[in-house]
């Protein structure tokens, strides 16, 4: 269940928050991510929220934080636990062609390595972050996204954080303890590809008009994924 008016945490704080419950400090030490000062660092940007000026008019509402801890406690005691995966930033732009060049600049500036895994849909997915000496690194997924957001569920889905986590385990027994916890229809959500479940999605809520999600990836999805990205920087 979703608490409405739920304001005791800024949007920084919220991200922090979910970060820190995680327990998975690699993407921080790597150099990737800095939460200070009321700002989310990048190599791409010293403020990633400053990129995420549409945003959501669905009111306030998060899950309960000792709900999202014991969910993810769950998750670490069933040995499936793998630590993060990506954390994504997903935000509407005019042009995702002119917003690419721009991100790819910026993290060649700061000798970050950038990928593209090609995508024929209408945002561009990009990957920042090393992983030529561990495939399993942490990296961030940026997402300029050029779409048209008449859809009727726009603001539940952009723009939007995710917090991508690798587990052990199929897409049933993630399901199984999602649903100890939450009872929500269509919670948790399945991403497939051709009928088969890679991510067991899991909304956490909506902050200052950004939607956040945990995303559980199942173990139909193979870290070696990576090695079909383009290296763009």
């Amino acid at each position: 269940m979703l608490i409405g008016n739920n304001s005791a945490m800024n949007l920084v704080e919220r991200i922090s928050a979910v970060y820190h419950l995680l327990a998975d400090s690699r993407i921080e030490k790597n150099g990737l991510l800095k939460i200070e000062e009321g700002k989310i660092v990048t190599p791409i940007s010293n403020d990633m929220l400053s990129l995420l000026s549409y945003r959501a008019t669905v009111p306030n509402a998060f899950r309960d934080q000792s709900l999202v801890q014991n969910l993810v406690n769950d998750i670490r005691a069933s040995g499936g636990y793998k630590g993060i995966n990506h954390i994504g930033f997903c935000y509407k732009v005019a042009s995702k062609d002119t917003e690419a060049k721009r991100l790819v600049k910026a993290a060649i500036n700061s000798h970050t390595p950038i990928y593209r895994e090609p995508s024929n849909d209408e945002g561009d997915w990009l990957f920042v972050g090393d992983f030529s000496d561990d495939i399993t690194n942490p990296v961030l997924e940026i997402i300029p996204h050029e779409g048209n957001t008449n859809d009727k569920w726009v603001d539940y889905w952009l723009p939007h954080i995710q917090f991508d986590i690798d587990t052990g385990l199929s897409p049933d027994e993630i399901k199984t303890i999602v649903r100890k916890y939450i009872s929500d229809r269509f919670v948790p959500y399945s991403i497939q590809i051709d009928g088969i479940t890679y991510i067991q999605r899991v909304r956490l809520g909506c902050t200052e008009g950004v939607n956040i999600y945990l995303d559980l990836a199942t173990n139909n999805r193979d870290p070696n994924y990576r090695k079909s990205w383009d290296r763009l920087g």
